[in-house]
């Protein structure tokens, strides 16, 4: 990784990864752990220390929810549930993962990072022209923002072993889609 690539981290927060969160119990935190998953994202932190830019990207929809879209099939019922509220629990990075005082912490509110967060914007005024993914759910948050980052022309390098699905089939499923626009490490 250069001082041209960011390392972009994704939805590493409690409601997802955590056994006790909601979205957590659909099969990500248990494929986390049975794919010691963990260890492999916080090795790219680690390299990551020397001052190169890290954006960790947590999924949270604003207080009272008004921003959150109801209609989606994937976020519809998160107002419903209590959850996904920023600054809850819910939203918080996880403290399985140490991340560098450096770190820029950004909120979104859909699936990909790029579609509601100041992401692109970020990464061009830093001269970065690679983007590093490692998060959760390999399937929705990373392709997501793996197709977005390539139609903004930046290269992309999706960290499979630094991602996790509900499942190993939706993990493996969205490497190879992704493998045709991204290079997979």
């Amino acid at each position: 990784m250069t001082n041209q690539t960011a390392l972009v981290l994704l939805d590493w927060i409690n409601e997802i990864v955590d056994p006790r969160g909601r979205l957590a119990a659909k099969g990500y935190a248990h494929y986390i752990d049975d794919h010691a998953v963990y260890p492999e994202v916080q090795r790219e932190i680690d390299r990551a220390r020397d001052g190169r830019l890290v954006i960790a990207v947590g999924l949270g929809f604003a207080p009272g929810y008004v921003d959150q879209p109801t209609s989606s099939p994937v976020f519809g019922k998160a107002r419903e549930f209590g959850i996904l509220e920023a600054s809850t629990w819910s939203t918080e990075y996880t403290t399985r993962l140490t991340l560098p005082p450096h770190t820029v912490r950004l909120r979104k509110n859909r699936v990909s990072a790029f579609s509601s967060s100041l992401l692109d914007q970020l990464l061009r005024l830093h001269g970065v022209t690679t983007v590093r993914l490692a998060g959760v759910a390999t399937d929705l948050a990373v392709e997501a923002t793996a197709r977005s980052a390539h139609d903004l022309d930046y290269s992309v390098e999706v960290l499979a072993a630094g991602c996790a699905a509900a499942t190993r089939d939706d993990h493996e499923r969205a490497l190879t889609s992704m493998a045709k626009f991204a290079s997979i490490v």
